[in-house]
């Protein structure tokens, strides 16, 4: 089915689906609970296949390289405050934001640096696995050796999640990012909500609106809420429910439909999510509105959400916290190519490679130059619209921060000759986080020798060779949590990196 040619049949299709499943793993907490007096938002950008962090923020020069092994002609690197980048415009084999044809980023990631260079954290890492699945959810659990292996959305939606949050942790990334951690005893209200697709979230989220036309008004709502009064009179006398009146699932779904489906209509989401406006879905036919918001996505970049699932996910993951309805969000990089414009001489490129970075297996130059320019944008526009929101005397930029995990990276060596060639698998790599809560700065640096990246010292932050400073998955999560606040453990702390972020 074409994203651009929803029916009003294929929205509701998607809606009952999407409405089915959250009652099995949303809830919401107590009125009991207060709201955390220092919010933090977190929002995770997945960057499936191996996003090889010496094409972006560590780039290796030709000059200091070993031979056969890849680097970066010395021109193509260039230096944006404390920050090297890669700034090529060739090989067109694939769409990249390349000057003046986009006005946006430019190659690479140049402008990002610019914009948000100061809050840039660069962590040389090796994890523990090459395989896609268990790969990607060790970048979010920490290995399962920190946080009683919860995953970060998981973790931060236990501790910041209000009484108002009907989603208060939300997953649209797939693969091994999707799914619960380990831990049994997390509360229903912060398992993450996974979403398959962005632009029918918000059709979702209300159980009449779009089906009867909004003129009934009063009538309507009045019939609503006799029918739902009937059927909490015909559960309680229904033998299934007296059957299984000690059920956990039961009690969450009974809680969650009482308590987070009214939330969903009093935040509106309904209006407030509808990222697909009324070019694919005729909204006003059905007494809806596209979003009011969608003028300021728009405005860094947001446009064609209708054709592009990435853009969808980006645009939603701020909607869902700007909203109230979410405090915790992962997106990711979709598996499905997707058509870009042709450069001249080129009857047709990709803007977005299939399997995303994996691709590298085919071509890796193009592949890491156009995923990477992907997952810039995404996450340049959503810093871009949090530094534009204002919240308590700030913006939320101020509470928030982007964690941009990739499953593993890629092999260093280079043949002779070409180039244009494929690399595999390699434990050795990088992650990205952004967020004004850590201290920004590059950790780590490239061996020449290997193509590999470093260690560094927990302590100082200088990049080292001794094998104790090599960092892996519990590193890097336990450091995010402690940057943003969440509670931690004795064994927790000492995964903590204090150069990245100081904890009290």
């Amino acid at each position: 089915m074409s994203i651009s040619k929803i029916t009003r049949r294929d929205a509701l299709k998607g809606a009952l689906a999407a409405v089915a499943s959250l009652p099995l793993s949303t809830s919401m907490v107590s009125r009991a609970h207060a709201a955390h007096p220092n919010m933090r938002y977190l929002f995770i950008i997945c960057a499936s296949g191996g996003a090889d962090i010496r094409d972006s923020f560590l780039p290796l020069s030709s000059s200091l390289a070993a031979s056969g092994i890849r680097s970066q002609l010395p021109e193509e690197i260039r230096t944006v405050g404390a920050h090297q980048c890669v700034e090529r415009v060739a090989p067109k084999r694939f769409y990249v934001g390349a000057g003046t044809q986009t006005g946006q980023n430019g190659p690479v990631q140049r402008q990002f640096l610019e914009r948000h260079g100061d809050d840039l954290a660069v962590m040389a890492t090796t994890g523990t696995s090459v395989n896609h699945i268990v790969a990607a959810r060790r970048w979010l659990t920490g290995a399962g050796m920190v946080m009683d292996g919860r995953t970060l959305l998981e973790s931060h939606a236990m501790h910041y999640a209000t009484p108002d949050m009907p989603l208060a942790a939300v997953n649209m990334a797939n693969g091994g990012y999707v799914g619960d951690g380990d831990d049994p005893l997390v509360p229903a209200h912060a398992r993450a909500e996974t979403v398959a697709n962005a632009l029918l979230l918000g059709v979702a989220t209300h159980p009449s609106r779009g089906v009867q036309v909004a003129s009934r008004g009063a009538r309507q709502a009045a019939l609503l809420a006799r029918a739902r009064a009937v059927r909490d009179q015909m559960d309680n006398a229904s033998p299934f429910v007296q059957r299984h009146a000690n059920s956990r699932l039961l009690h969450t779904f009974r809680r969650h439909r009482a308590t987070a489906v009214p939330l969903m209509e009093e935040l509106d989401l309904i209006t407030q999510l509808a990222v697909a406006g009324s070019g694919s879905i005729p909204l006003p036919q059905y007494g809806l509105s596209p979003s009011p918001h969608l003028g300021l996505l728009s405005s860094v970049g947001f446009t064609d959400l209708q054709n592009d699932p990435f853009l969808a996910q980006a645009a939603l993951a701020y909607l869902l916290v700007k909203s109230g309805a979410s405090c915790a969000v992962a997106l990711g990089a979709p598996a499905a190519p997707i058509a870009g414009p042709g450069y001249p001489g080129y009857s047709f490129t990709l803007k977005h490679t299939p399997i995303a970075y994996d691709f590298s297996h085919t071509d890796h130059e193009a592949t890491q130059l156009a995923m990477w320019d992907r997952t810039l944008r995404m996450a340049d526009g959503l810093i871009r619209l949090l530094k534009a929101t204002p919240v308590d005397g700030g913006t939320m930029w101020d509470q928030s921060l982007v964690y941009m995990p990739t499953e593993f990276g890629r092999t260093a060596g280079r043949p002779s000759g070409t180039g244009q060639f494929g690399t595999g698998h390699e434990l050795n790599n990088g992650v990205t986080v952004v967020s004004p809560l850590l201290n920004a700065g590059v950790y780590g640096s490239v061996d020449p020798a290997t193509g590999l990246t470093t260690g560094w010292n927990g302590t100082t932050g200088a990049a080292s060779m001794a094998p104790e400073d090599v960092k892996g998955e519990a590193d890097v999560v336990a450091t995010i949590g402690a940057a943003l606040g969440l509670p931690l453990t004795a064994r927790d702390q000492e995964y903590v990196r204090s150069a990245v972020v100081t904890t009290g």
